[in-house]
């Protein structure tokens, strides 16, 4: 005899079952969704940024009171009253604080003071007499580096004031060597797209840059032509191209455009290689050439996207005249 087994089965109400089907279609139209908003290009940076902590700045405080800490970080954690509230020129006037563009927020003297070699050594000796520590490291550099780190001053132009905001925005918060390898990548990259330009229209651009920095390089007074420059940009001279707003413009200008906005994908931004400077330059320069010539592999300067909206933005601050030397 055999005896059928018994399956115990459990009633599901109908209504359960289209409750069920009902978010799994829901949840499969959102995934899919996300999958088509998916960005197209995904940040490679998972370094995660200190938006401040109260208790870590609670316990420096305590660690400042207790005298470990030197005369620079105790001036900026406890900030003396005449700084809270801004002063006219010299400081001697109170009242309201300085508006947020004020030219006044850029030097307490008029005519501002100029950055040579008697205004160095006067600024390391205050800095010496004011602060031990920063004493010691100022020995060991010494202002003699400090002058040639600077350079000579030479009339203020646009083309300078440019350059200075692009290695400003480049060095913030990185090494000297990284900072470099961004400029030396910047610099192929912007001769890589003058060399795949027409001729006459590459002639006519370099021409404007030049005119744009008087015609000089950055470290010497040598008058360089079209030619000169677009070897110098391969080659990766940073330290002797200045960085104008057209050369950057032109980069700036074969950049993607997400969402309606300007970005610096993919020559400025994305996915890059090492190019520092214990590495084949060259290597680098071939893949920037594949890139633009033979739709290879995408290659950038290898800047963060934050930093490079922040080049984007100078571009078109310098283009419309809202970043100008005359006002300042």
């Amino acid at each position: 005899i055999i005896h059928d087994e018994i399956v115990p089965y459990e009633i599901v109400d109908r209504h359960d079952i289209k409750k069920k089907n009902k978010k799994t279609a829901l949840a499969d139209s959102a995934d899919a969704e996300k999958s088509t908003n998916a960005p197209k290009y995904l940040p490679i940076n998972k370094v995660i940024r200190n938006k401040g902590d109260p208790e870590a700045v609670r316990q420096a405080k305590i660690i400042a009171k207790s005298g470990h800490a030197s005369l620079a970080v105790r001036r900026w954690l406890f900030p003396p009253k005449e700084t809270k509230s801004s002063a006219g020129l010299g400081g001697k006037r109170k009242g309201k604080p300085l508006p947020k563009e004020s030219l006044l927020r850029f030097s307490d003297q008029s005519p501002p003071l100029v950055l040579d070699r008697k205004t160095i050594v006067t600024a390391v000796d205050h800095l010496s007499k004011k602060d031990p520590k920063l004493a010691a490291l100022i020995a060991r550099v010494g202002a003699d580096a400090l002058v040639h780190d600077c350079g000579d001053p030479k009339p203020p132009t646009q083309a300078r004031l440019f350059d200075r905001c692009v290695r400003a925005i480049t060095f913030t918060m990185v090494s000297v060597d990284a900072g470099n390898a961004f400029l030396r990548r910047l610099a192929m990259k912007i001769g890589v797209c003058l060399e795949h330009m027409e001729p006459a229209c590459r002639k006519r651009l370099l021409g404007g840059a030049m005119c744009e920095s008087g015609g000089e390089l950055r470290d010497t007074s040598h008058v360089a032509g079209p030619d000169v420059l677009l070897q110098l940009l391969l080659g990766g001279s940073h330290s002797t191209v200045l960085f104008t707003p057209r050369l950057v413009g032109e980069l700036v200008g074969t950049c993607e455009v997400i969402g309606g906005r300007q970005t610096g994908y993919p020559h400025l931004c994305g996915v890059s290689y090492p190019c520092g400077k214990n590495d084949g330059h060259e290597i680098f320069l071939g893949k920037a050439r594949a890139h633009v010539g033979s739709g290879g592999v995408p290659v950038s300067a290898g800047y963060s996207a934050p930093k490079a909206s922040f080049l984007v933005s100078l571009v078109h601050d310098f283009d419309i005249g809202k970043i100008s030397g005359r006002k300042m």
